[in-house]
């Protein structure tokens, strides 16, 4: 199960909440963010369903969210930064996706 829940008239959507402290000093450095197998599989298994579901991979005060469920502890620094949004764009996606 994951940690969050969210439902309102427009939606729902399931997400799984990690975090890193820090990133690594180099780009190519993957993130391991400790997604378990199990959860891993719950979330595909979701998603699969149609279920809106999703990992936010947090560092700091950016995040990215994502439902590439097998690459979120390979996820390289690059690629973190390219993905990356601040915690109010984030807080837009749910409300739109759940409320609006």
């Amino acid at each position: 199960m994951p940690d969050c829940f969210y439902s309102g008239n427009g939606g729902l959507c399931f997400v799984e909440y990690k975090y890193k402290k820090e990133l690594p000093k180099r780009d190519g450095t993957s993130i391991n963010f400790n997604l378990t197998p199990q959860q891993c599989a719950w979330l595909k298994d979701r998603k699969s369903e149609g279920v809106p579901t999703f990992a936010v991979l947090g560092v700091s005060n950016l995040l990215v969210c994502t439902q590439n469920f097998d690459n979120v502890n390979n996820i390289t620094k690059s690629q973190f930064m390219k993905e990356a949004m601040n915690i109010s764009e984030f807080i837009a996606k749910l409300e739109n996706l759940c409320v609006k």
